[in-house]
């Protein structure tokens, strides 16, 4: 049996579990938020003698049966606390929320451990997310190359850093989503790559929160990888064609996206920092100059695909499928 531990509303999901059916492959999906519900919830077992677990619900699902887990991704919520709702006024309620919080955060791990002990597992539970700079040092280490790149605190030491290295980006250190202002309506705002220009410059104080900086890239194209147990699947997107998505192609906009070839070389080095990460999933942003680098940018192990398999007909869904069947 195939295990899939996604989240609500994750469209991927629901196309690889199409080929599932098709491969006649048996399956169990359980969104993160199930997790957190009686009716589904894993029971965990450790004795002198072994250690095991079983899933509840209408698909009952026992360790032994389960030969493949995809962990797609893992939508939580905070615990459900109207058991407790009558300590609402209480000082001491946000502790014991903190508390229960943490209780499911452990019992989860301890379920990821138990899976990755006795099966074969796409993705990584540990690294739904990564440090950023972390990869860019390992990256950098193992021969790839990374733009030049700055985090600081001090106007004085990025205007150094911009006199050597010349027109600069800044971007979020971290995967954020955004953030979302509620006043008199809703407003979100998301976090993108921007240029440094000189009013921005000349605007920040002196010393500032950490903020990540880097060479701005004479992009001749923007690359998007999926990579998938030792294959590149590689897309082109030509970003620099629209003023819009010259600086992050993030802003998205109608971009001509085409297959690509990557060189040996390159995908190489990605295979081993891969495994140096020990992801054997994810996607990888690359940036192609003019000049004729291969800029590194950074890796998202839980990062979409659907942008690159459809317009490229790469099939991932199959592909993906076909991987979890081979050990199921």
């Amino acid at each position: 049996m195939v295990l899939i531990i996604s989240k609500d509303l994750e469209p991927s999901t629901d196309k690889v579990i199409d080929w599932l059916r098709y491969l006649g492959k048996p399956f169990r999906r359980i969104n993160g938020t199930d997790l957190l519900d009686p009716a589904h919830a894993p029971t965990l077992q450790v004795v002198s003698s072994q250690a095991d677990m079983h899933f509840n619900g209408k698909v009952r699902a026992a360790l032994s049966e389960i030969t493949a887990v995809w962990y797609r991704r893992d939508g939580t919520k905070p615990p459900d606390t109207r058991a407790i709702a009558s300590l609402q006024t209480a000082s001491y309620y946000p502790d014991i929320v903190h508390h229960l919080g943490q209780e499911n955060t452990i019992a989860k791990k301890a379920l990821f451990v138990l899976l990755a002990t006795s099966t074969r597992i796409l993705g990584n539970f540990g690294k739904s997310s990564v440090n950023k700079i972390e990869v860019l040092i390992t990256a950098q280490q193992l021969g790839l190359d990374v733009p030049a790149t700055l985090i600081t605190r001090s106007k004085k030491e990025l205007q150094e850093f911009l006199d050597i290295h010349g027109p600069l980006i800044t971007k979020a250190l971290w995967e954020s989503p955004g953030i979302t202002i509620q006043e008199d309506k809703t407003t979100n705002y998301t976090s993108y790559t921007e240029e440094i220009t000189p009013d921005i410059l000349t605007a920040l104080p002196e010393e500032f929160f950490y903020s990540l900086f880097q060479e701005k890239l004479d992009k001749e194209l923007d690359l998007r990888v999926f990579y998938l147990d030792g294959k590149c699947y590689a897309m082109a997107i030509f970003s620099q064609m629209n003023q819009q998505t010259k600086i992050d192609f993030r802003k998205y906009a109608n971009n001509r996206n085409v297959p690509y070839l990557l060189p040996e070389n390159i995908q190489h080095l990605i295979v081993q920092l891969m495994q140096a990460m020990q992801l054997n999933t994810g996607s990888l942003d690359f940036v192609k100059t003019r000049s004729g680098r291969y800029v590194f940018l950074e890796v998202n192990p839980v990062g979409q695909y659907d942008m690159t398999s459809v317009p490229c007909n790469y099939q991932l869904d199959k592909k993906i499928a076909q991987y979890l069947s081979h050990h199921a």
